[in-house]
């Protein structure tokens, strides 16, 4: 898998899900829990380009693909537009 532009070898028990990588071994906090049932938005990351809900996405499906979360739109010390409303908002 491929995050945020970092190629990742990741082991991982059945069942995880995306959204479980990333806010716990990955350590990135911009995917939030919402409903837990892909019906909110609230943890929506780009999956080759195309928006998915990662807390119903399995890691087993991933290999291969490209994931960019917020975290990885702009530049190390940039911040990104939607970053910055993100900020704004307190999102």
């Amino acid at each position: 898998m491929i995050l945020n532009h970092q190629p990742v070898e990741i082991r991982f028990a059945p069942g995880t899900t995306l959204l479980q990588y990333l806010r716990g071994a990955a350590c990135l906090k911009g995917a939030k829990e919402g409903c837990g049932t892909g019906h909110c938005g609230a943890c929506t990351v780009l999956l080759d380009g195309k928006p998915v809900r990662a807390c119903i996405t399995k890691l087993d499906k991933l290999s291969g693909k490209e994931v960019l979360t917020i975290e990885g739109l702009a530049p190390e010390g940039m911040l990104h537009p939607i970053q910055k409303a993100y900020l704004e908002v307190g999102a």
